[in-house]
């Protein structure tokens, strides 16, 4: 609950992850939920530092749902911590295996599922840098609805200067900056 709380109470998470054996923090909530989705869900940077340097096994650990800690940085846009946790993912082979190599019928949120959530997320940036580092990417699938990140991104309306409503000024600066 430590983790939840924000970076408030680092202290006494720090403290706490002193006390505790590594295995203890794979405990988990009612919902499935291990102290570090906790912590990614309300954007806890500094403590998902302090967790994954005692147990880096939290970064493969599905929720009750299956969702990942770093789904839970994208679908509640907390950008980094996402940013931290996919830096951890990147350098891990079991959390990139769990994240990107879903089995043949897996319905378990994927890499595209992740995808979908940092667009949806407004993180235009991260989303180019996953389909860079994995292209297939770009064009996979969801198994339970057949979203796409680019489904995902035709969806942003806002992310494209022709699809905002702009007021009269705005109109006519951006006729003038997209003219050339």
């Amino acid at each position: 609950m430590a983790t939840g709380t924000g970076p408030a109470a680092i202290d006494f998470v720090a403290e706490l992850l002193k006390l505790m054996p590594a295995e203890a923090l794979e405990k988990r909530d009612i919902a499935g939920h291990t102290p570090l989705h906790l912590g990614a869900w309300v954007g806890n940077t500094e403590a998902a530092v302090l967790l994954l340097e005692k147990n880096p096994g939290l970064l493969s650990m599905r929720e009750g749902r299956g969702w990942l800690p770093v789904h839970f940085a994208a679908i509640h846009a907390k950008e980094e911590t996402l940013w931290y946790l996919l830096k951890d993912t990147f350098g891990d082979d079991a959390a990139m295996r769990t994240l990107f190599d879903s089995p043949d019928g897996s319905t378990e949120p994927s890499g595209t599922d992740l995808l979908i959530h940092v667009i949806t997320s407004g993180f235009y940036d991260l989303a180019l840098d996953l389909v860079h580092r994995l292209p297939q990417l770009a064009i996979s699938q969801t198994p339970d609805d057949n979203d796409s990140g680019l489904g995902a991104i035709a969806r942003k309306v806002q992310a494209f200067p022709s699809g905002m409503h702009l007021n009269f000024w705005e109109s006519i600066i951006y006729t003038r900056k997209y003219a050339t």
